[in-house]
């Protein structure tokens, strides 16, 4: 792995590290990165605990084949995929439950940016309508459209 895949892999690590600690995933969540100029992406596997290490990532092409790695990839990979491959400008997709924000979304009411940092919500929070686990390709392309 030459030194920009190496960077990329810290980077996710860092970035899982700091969700993890803060409370942001609670036993379920993933993250993944586009590998620059290149149809590859890195994505945690499932349970990936505080002490996430490089050994804990797996690479993936964008037609789904695992290219390195060892273990199983997230149920909901679909998501990251999907994503990957509809939008070539997205480098990053973290995808977690988190405990607020989906109590929220389930409620049915409108949620309303109140801070400065949500002005870039300022026409509306986009909720994807489907309950249902994102868990193959079709229900991914779904949610990336």
């Amino acid at each position: 792995m030459d030194s920009a895949e190496t960077h990329i892999q810290d980077k996710t690590l860092k970035a899982w590290r700091f969700l993890y600690r803060r409370g942001f995933i609670e036993g379920f969540g993933h993250i993944s990165c586009r590998l620059p100029g290149s149809d590859q992406l890195l994505i945690s596997r499932p349970s990936m605990g505080p002490r996430a290490t490089t050994e804990d990532l797996l690479l993936f092409d964008l037609e789904g084949r695992k290219l390195a790695g060892k273990g199983d990839s997230p149920g909901e990979f679909p998501i990251h995929l999907e994503i990957y491959r509809a939008r070539p400008d997205v480098g990053s997709v973290i995808h977690y439950h988190g405990l607020y924000a989906t109590a929220f979304t389930t409620s049915g009411q409108t949620l309303r940016p109140i801070h400065v940092l949500g002005s870039i919500f300022n026409d509306g929070i986009p909720v994807y309508g489907d309950p249902r686990l994102v868990s193959n390709p079709q229900r991914g392309r779904a949610l990336a459209l």
